[in-house]
């Protein structure tokens, strides 16, 4: 019975077009360029906003971060695309664009507008969609780091070897 309720439940939140998900990241948008914080925070997982929340509780630590939010929030994005993730979560994967200050551009040789991939993790709370933070990149933040057994230094060291031996074989 779990089963079939687990593929209902991942069959409701894959019916969420990637339109109704945008929806909620929309509004953080507008509420980082209005710099209203109550806003940003409203929009947030429970579990999200209460860390904020402690986190920023002053006036000072509260116009930091949304000055933090506002630098690293796209201008426009493309190309939303939703994925079932665990739970009764959505992965929302959207294309930021960023226009890049004159200044900066001339500095660091870059062009007048970057795209950054960004992934946004979705959950229904009481009814309505809620946001995490946005991650930039393919692929979400992982919840702890994932550490290779060996240390990932003999997988290193066997790929150096390795490649070596291909290119140039014992005679």
């Amino acid at each position: 019975m779990r089963f079939l309720t687990g593929i209902f439940l991942g069959g409701l939140l894959l019916a969420q077009s990637p339109a109704e998900l945008t929806k909620v990241f929309d509004q953080y948008l507008a509420a980082v360029k209005a710099n209203d914080f109550k806003k940003v925070t409203a929009v947030y997982q429970s579990s999200v906003k209460e860390m904020v929340l402690s986190q920023y509780g002053s006036a000072g630590d509260q116009k930091e971060f949304l000055a933090a939010l506002a630098e690293m929030a796209p201008d426009s994005y493309e190309a939303p695309t939703a994925t079932p993730s665990e739970g009764q979560k959505v992965l929302l994967r959207v294309l930021g664009k960023k226009k890049v200050p004159p200044a900066i551009r001339k500095e660091q040789k870059l062009p007048p507008v970057v795209q950054m991939p960004m992934v946004i993790e979705v959950a229904q709370e009481g009814g309505e969609w809620r946001m995490g933070p946005p991650s930039f990149g393919d692929s979400p933040p992982a919840k702890e780091p994932q550490r290779p057994k060996d240390g990932g230094a003999d997988r290193l060291q066997r790929r150096r070897l390795h490649g070596i031996r291909r290119a140039h074989p014992a005679h």
